[in-house]
C-alpha cells in the first residue's frame, strides 16, 4: 500500500514539473520572441484597431525618447496564453529601420497587450506606466470612439465568434428577448453589410428597443449596436447604419428571439 501511495505521488510530481516546465517554455520562448523583435524596432506609430474604422484616424508617431521606454518596458513585461477579452481599444505600428512594418501590438480594454505575430503580453507594471503617459500625452482616452465612423469600421468581423440580442426593458421585471446567437449569424450580419453609410451625426441613443453584441472568440468584445423600433441601427455611439440589408436581418433576427421567448 505504501509503495503504492509513492508511486501515485511520484507519478503527479513528474505531472506537475511537466506543466511547469511547459508554461517555463512559453515563457521563455515569448520573452525571447519579443526581444527579437522589438531590438529591430525604430518608430512606433499610434494607430485604430484597423485601417479605415475612422473619418480621422488615429496617426501619431512617438517620440525617439518614448520609443526606447516602450521597448525597454516591453521586454520586461509578463507574457500571458489567454487572448482579448475586453473592447479592443487602439494599436502601436511597429516599424523598422527600412520603414515597414515589423509587428503590431493591440490593447483592450482588459489590460491585455497582443501582438499580431502572437506573442500576448500583461499590461501591468513598468509597460502600463509607459503606456499610461503616452496617452496622457497624445489624449487616448475611450473618447477616441466618439469619433464618426469610416468604411472599415466593421472590419473586425473577421474576429466574430458569437453574439447577444437583448430587450432593452423598463425594469429586471420585465421579461424581454434575451438571445444568443452563433457565428453563422454573425456572418450573416456582416454580408448584411456589404453596403451601407453612417450618418453624419450622432444621436443620444434614445428610446432604442434592443441591444446587439458582438464578440471574439476568448470573449473580447467587438461591436455593441443598437435597435429602435423600425429595426434602425445604431452603433454605441449613436451614428446610425444605414443598410436595408441589415435592418431587415436584423428584423428577422428578433421574430427568431421572440419565438424562443414563447
Amino acid at each position: 500500500m505504501k509503495k503504492l501511495v509513492l508511486l501515485l505521488c511520484v507519478l503527479f510530481l513528474i505531472a506537475s514539473n511537466g506543466c511547469s516546465k511547459t508554461e517555463e517554455n512559453y515563457l521563455s520562448e515569448t520573452n525571447t520572441g519579443v526581444n527579437e523583435m522589438l531590438n529591430n524596432v525604430a518608430k512606433i506609430r499610434i494607430t485604430d484597431v484597423a485601417e479605415n474604422m475612422y473619418k480621422e484616424p488615429l496617426d501619431i508617431f512617438l517620440t525617439e525618447e518614448e520609443v526606447v521606454s516602450f521597448v525597454s518596458a516591453a521586454k520586461v513585461a509578463n507574457a500571458r496564453q489567454d487572448s482579448f477579452s475586453g473592447y479592443l481599444y487602439y494599436s502601436l505600428e511597429m516599424i523598422g529601420v527600412n520603414g515597414d512594418v515589423i509587428d503590431r501590438l493591440t490593447l483592450d480594454t482588459n489590460n491585455i497587450a497582443e501582438f499580431q505575430s502572437g506573442i500576448i503580453l500583461e499590461r501591468s507594471g513598468e509597460l502600463d506606466s509607459v503606456l499610461k503617459t503616452i496617452e496622457t500625452k497624445y489624449n487616448i482616452t475611450t473618447e477616441i470612439w466618439l469619433r464618426q465612423p469610416d468604411e472599415g469600421y466593421f472590419s473586425l468581423f473577421n474576429m466574430a465568434d458569437h453574439g447577444t440580442l437583448d430587450e432593452i426593458t423598463e425594469n429586471n421585471f420585465i421579461e424581454g428577448i434575451d438571445y444568443d446567437f452563433s457565428k453563422e449569424e454573425c456572418q450573416k450580419i456582416e454580408n448584411a453589410l456589404n453596403e451601407f453609410e453612417f450618418s453624419e451625426f450622432s444621436s443620444d441613443n434614445t428610446n432604442m428597443k434592443y441591444e446587439l453584441d458582438i464578440y471574439s472568440s476568448g470573449g473580447a468584445g467587438l461591436y455593441q449596436l443598437y435597435i429602435n423600433e423600425n429595426n434602425e441601427v445604431f452603433t454605441d455611439t449613436g451614428y446610425q447604419v444605414k443598410s436595408n440589408l441589415l435592418s431587415e436581418y436584423i428584423g428577422q433576427m428578433i421574430s427568431k428571439a421572440e419565438e424562443h421567448l414563447r
